[in-house]
């Protein structure tokens, strides 16, 4: 039986139930025949994944025990939607994680989450919380071989880093996956603005007792100017991922990169959804120039071009200082118009490593796109036609930019991954669509998926007409078509071509 990658727990499913999801009518029925021993003893062998759900899948069954004991190569651990996390809770955990079989368990597992948890109940007092909190870090410090541990919308979180600190301060060795662990994400995790002050104190603490930690993930949890909180811990000489995501970080705290960053090892820096603006680019750019190794930049969702006063140099700038090594850059939702994308398209066009571009929910034209495809085949010499994924939906191209985008993306050699979806296209792109459909060049095992969207542009006889189309120009090339009209967005199709 092939193994499966997850399987999800809950006391109302067994395993061989949620097995048996993921088989055809003939292997199910294959299933059936097998015997209860085979059931207890052979399946649970292939977990890879195991996701424990709700309290009840702790508490009410005996499923946590079963799997402790019996599964052998669970590397990812998940305990999800999880309403009153209460001392029982814990305790039941404790004692199933402490037993002789969950010594070999905790060494197996390799990635551990918890995802909406909420400490508390009914009956539950501060002093009772604070213990199911103590007993909860405890089992987390168990785990010996962790290489990544994920808190995401855990209520408590600055209690639950402050204790693992005590623990550690007490006992490093307690702290059992230390110096293993190379992931940290603590995201959606509300902190109350009283325990603020501290708790990115507290989350520098813990992640400087880290030694391999790698990456660092800090998303939702409105950081803004505690940033300065963060300064030590980010000059890590190990740290090659910082996630900043959505942290209300404005210009002026943009100062703190400049001791923040570590440029000698960042591969990966994400600070999208922030008000970072123009003016913080310019504190960014200084820092950038120094960056060796970063392949990875998502600036999305930072009002980059919404001021009027604007000055689209400074991204020129810092484009141009990271332009050798950037393999993804992630520029969507900027409010980036005609007049900015025409600064940054040469330094765009000149990134020789760029594999991914993403430009959705922009303002730009069809004539600005169809200069950008103009001036990237033309530096094919710079650029090396690395460009595998565009994506540039909800734009302006409408029909005239895709119709000169169809007749170009042919030149595009490594182009595999096109997404177009609400640029207002009509019945008048299908002759060009249908045009590439035909002159696509399927030698050496190439392949596209093109997806956009006809939604509100095109009426239910023109989408047959649009979808026969497809087909017919499909069947005369004789080869592998798959258009998915998706079930909860009228008119949205994604077409492959293999």
């Amino acid at each position: 039986m092939e193994s499966l990658p997850q399987i999800s727990i809950t006391p109302i499913n067994d395993v061989m139930s949620l097995v048996s999801s993921f088989l055809s009518r003939k292997k199910k029925y294959s299933l059936c025949l097998l015997s209860k021993q085979f059931r207890e003893q052979i399946v649970p062998l292939s977990m890879v994944s195991l996701s424990f759900r709700g309290g009840e899948a702790v508490l009410e069954s005996e499923l946590l025990r079963q799997c402790v004991k019996r599964c052998r190569k669970v590397e990812k651990l998940q305990f999800e939607s999880i309403e009153q996390m209460d001392l029982e809770y814990v305790s039941k955990m404790q004692e199933i994680l402490s037993s002789e079989e969950g010594a070999h368990f905790l060494r197996r597992v390799r990635h551990l989450t918890y995802k909406n948890l909420k400490f508390g109940g009914p009956d539950l007092t501060e002093v009772q919380k604070s213990f199911a909190i103590g007993k909860f870090c405890q089992c987390i410090a168990l785990f010996s071989e962790l290489e990544s541990i994920e808190f995401e919308n855990v209520s408590c979180i600055f209690q639950i880093v402050k204790f693992l600190n005590k623990i550690s301060q007490d006992d490093p060795q307690r702290i059992k996956f230390a110096k293993t662990l190379t992931l940290l994400n603590i995201s959606a995790c509300h902190i109350p603005e009283e325990d603020q002050d501290e708790a990115f104190v507290q989350i520098k603490d813990l992640s400087m007792n880290l030694p391999q930690l790698e990456r660092l993930q800090l998303k939702g949890l409105r950081i803004g100017e505690k940033i300065g909180d963060l300064v030590s811990l980010c000059k890590n000489s190990q740290l090659k991922e910082l996630s900043l995501e959505l942290n209300g970080i404005e210009p002026d705290f943009c100062l703190y990169f400049r001791m923040i960053l570590n440029m000698e090892t960042l591969q990966h820096l994400n600070l999208s959804q922030n008000w970072i603006g123009m003016l913080g680019l310019e504190h960014l750019r200084d820092c950038l120039a120094q960056a060796k190794n970063l392949k990875i930049l998502n600036l999305s969702s930072n009002k980059l071009c919404l001021m009027p006063d604007r000055r689209t140099e400074t991204l020129v700038e810092l484009l141009k200082n990271v332009r050798l090594t950037m393999e993804e850059l992630d520029l969507s939702q900027n409010s980036i118009e005609d007049e900015d994308f025409g600064v940054i398209i040469d330094t765009l066009a000149q990134m020789p490593k760029l594999k991914y571009l993403r430009l959705d929910l922009n303002r730009i034209s069809a004539l600005s796109f169809g200069k950008f495809i103009d001036v990237y085949i033309d530096s094919m010499l710079l650029n090396k036609g690395s460009l595998e994924t565009l994506l540039i939906k909800q734009n302006q191209l409408f029909d005239e930019g895709l119709q000169e985008f169809f007749s170009k993306a042919q030149q595009l050699p490594n182009l595999s991954h096109v997404k177009l979806s609400g640029n207002r296209n009509t019945l008048g792109l299908l002759p060009y669509f249908v045009k590439f459909i035909e002159n696509f060049d399927c030698s050496n095992s190439r392949s596209m998926v093109v997806d956009f969207t006809t939604k509100g542009f095109l009426r239910p006889k023109e989408r047959e007409e649009f979808i026969t189309s497809v087909k017919e120009a499909i069947v005369k090339r004789e080869i592998q078509l798959q258009i998915t009209p998706a079930a909860t967005h009228r008119g949205l199709f994604k077409v492959d071509l293999i």
